[in-house]
């Protein structure tokens, strides 16, 4: 009954992580170039399927009663968000090449 109901807690915990990633990616869009669209389409692709897969997953594990599967298939989209804003923040952002005019812009 408690795997029961940690499986449901962090299947509503991943859903939750996420959609927020989700927006974080959307926000991070605004003013990217091209090259820089085209790896945040990715990372928006692979965060909504991982989450979309944990989701179907962790319904049809509770539907054959492996809790135990639920819990770990309801933490693995929080953890693949985590492990991108760990890889974003550690990776930073692209160096600008400096400009060539007198006034720096």
């Amino acid at each position: 009954m408690l795997l029961l109901l940690l499986a449901i807690l962090l299947q509503i915990i991943a859903v939750l992580t996420t959609l927020t990633t989700l927006v974080f990616l959307m926000a991070c869009g605004a003013n990217s170039s091209p090259k820089q669209h085209r790896e945040l389409k990715i990372m928006i692709w692979s965060i909504f399927l991982t989450g979309l897969a944990g989701l179907i997953g962790c319904i049809f594990a509770l539907i054959y009663t492996r809790n135990g599967l639920a819990c770990l298939l309801g933490l693995a989209p929080t953890a693949a968000c985590i492990g991108l804003i760990t890889w974003m923040f550690f990776t930073g952002a692209p160096k600008r090449e400096p400009s060539t005019s007198k006034d720096g812009w």
